[in-house]
């Protein structure tokens, strides 16, 4: 039985396409921050063909995007991009790599206001593809780990005095095809733990932080069979305070999470969101329709084109289907989040390569209802495949019985005898809108 109190209840859909720049040459990579302290959310770009760092102030804090401003165009195979504080004065630097130049390296924000100095090099050693920036070694500053499938090697790099003079890679892991990496506290003991995925050989993996200094033990198994593995991301996906493991796979397009069972490491079966994500190339998890869980972003390539969100219904990791944002991202490369325009809620940023674009979509606010029913309600069968019964004291009149998808669309249903008739309606999740002469109250309904 759900008991109704005073409840605000938000259906949510992604706006339109935005485009920030179609200039970016084989755009790979994609992030926000707040590069000119000015409080809002900028956006960076890495591209490939153009070698390009670049960076496109939010003039308005609204989402209104001014032109491009280039960090650097001779950092060649540019790939991906991060903005962190890596000398620690106040201001987001960049930390960038670039795949044809076998480069890892950083540009001071010299003024806080997005004027960056050169490129202050951390490695050259290696053939760098994906990287996070992260304090793994417990003294306040941020390191840095990246991958290199060519050599197959997770690296890791310790910025030494917290300034950003950084000492040599040092091998923290072999893998076949290392690709993706992250950096968090998958076995609860407060220091941050290396996960990371092989391309070829289709391995997601961890290894516990030892010392909680950066000394990374042997290779843990997640999985084996995931088919061309490349981004991976911890985070608490079934709400019970550990971190869990979200996964892309671009070959077996596939994208899936795996349940921390312990709070320990210990990793349970694949849990797949989607079975045919195209080119499944990029997660990314955030609170999309701010219901207070986890819900996954995601981008697949060649012939999908798609950036994606998939809900999480329950907030236990029980996932809804695909919701499409965008299938107008040419071989859809990298996805992410941030409160684009200052409303509170998590827009979606993206980069395809295919079309040379930087893209962002508004989160928009469809539908609200205050919940202030003074009495219980029942709704069951739920998930149903055809009707909905609802359970409530014989003193409540009902006004009205609608419901509505997530678009905010109202649907063609039928109430008699407090049975909901959802025949009609597709597979999929839907809201329950009840007006009563004791307030109103809402329901999540899922149809199967």
């Amino acid at each position: 039985m759900f008991a109704f109190g005073c409840l605000q209840t938000t259906f949510s859909q992604i706006g339109p396409e935005q485009i920030i720049s179609t200039n970016a040459d084989r755009a790979m990579g994609v992030f926000a921050a707040d590069l000119d302290g000015d409080g809002d959310q900028d956006v960076l770009s890495a591209s490939r063909f153009d070698h390009k760092l670049a960076w496109y102030e939010n003039v308005d804090g609204f989402g209104n995007f001014g032109s491009e401003i280039v960090i650097t165009d001779t950092f060649f195979g540019a790939w991906a991009v991060i903005a962190a504080d890596i000398n620690g004065d106040g201001a987001q630097d960049i930390v960038a790599l670039a795949n044809d130049i076998n480069e890892v390296a950083w540009f001071e924000n010299l003024d806080g206001s997005g004027s960056f100095g050169p490129r202050q090099i951390i490695s050259s050693a290696f053939t760098p593809n994906a990287l996070y920036v992260a304090d793994f070694d417990g003294d306040d500053d941020l390191d840095v780990v990246f991958s290199s499938v060519t050599d197959g090697r997770i690296l890791k790099i310790e910025n030494l005095d917290g300034l950003g003079n950084f000492g040599p890679p040092e091998v923290a892991l072999n893998l076949f095809a290392a690709y993706g990496v992250f950096l968090g506290d998958l076995d609860g003991d407060d220091d941050l733990d290396l996960i990371a995925t092989s391309y070829s050989d289709g391995f997601v993996v961890w290894q516990e932080n030892l010392d909680g200094l950066g000394d990374f033990g042997p290779a843990q198994i997640i999985v084996t069979d995931e088919n061309g593995a490349s981004d991976v991301f911890a985070i608490d996906i079934d709400g019970d305070d550990d971190l869990d493991v979200v996964s892309s796979s671009a070959l077996d397009s596939q994208i899936a999470w795996y349940e921390n069972i312990d709070g320990l490491g210990a990793f349970g079966p694949q849990q797949l969101l989607s079975p045919s994500a195209l080119d499944a190339w990029s997660v990314y998890p955030t609170d999309l329709d701010e219901d207070g869980d986890i819900d996954i972003l995601a981008t697949s390539g060649l012939a999908d084109n798609k950036v994606s969100w998939f809900e999480n219904l329950d907030g236990l990791g029980d996932f809804g289907p695909e919701t499409v944002i965008t299938s107008n991202a040419l071989e859809a490369r990298k996805v992410y989040a941030a409160d684009l325009d200052g409303d509170g809620d998590m827009d979606v940023l993206s980069a395809s390569r295919g079309d040379d674009k930087i893209a962002w979509y508004e989160n928009l606010t469809i539908l609200s209802v205050v919940d202030n029913a003074r009495f219980d309600l029942a709704v069951y069968p739920n998930p149903t495949q055809d009707y909905i019964t609802l359970n409530m004291p014989d003193y409540v009149s009902i006004n009205t019985a609608d419901v509505f998808n997530l678009l905010g669309q109202k649907m063609e249903t039928s109430l008699q005898n407090l049975t909901v008739d959802l025949t009609a309606l597709a597979p999929g999740v839907y809201y329950l809108l009840l007006e009563t002469d004791h307030g109103s109250s809402s329901q999540r309904i899922i149809k199967r």
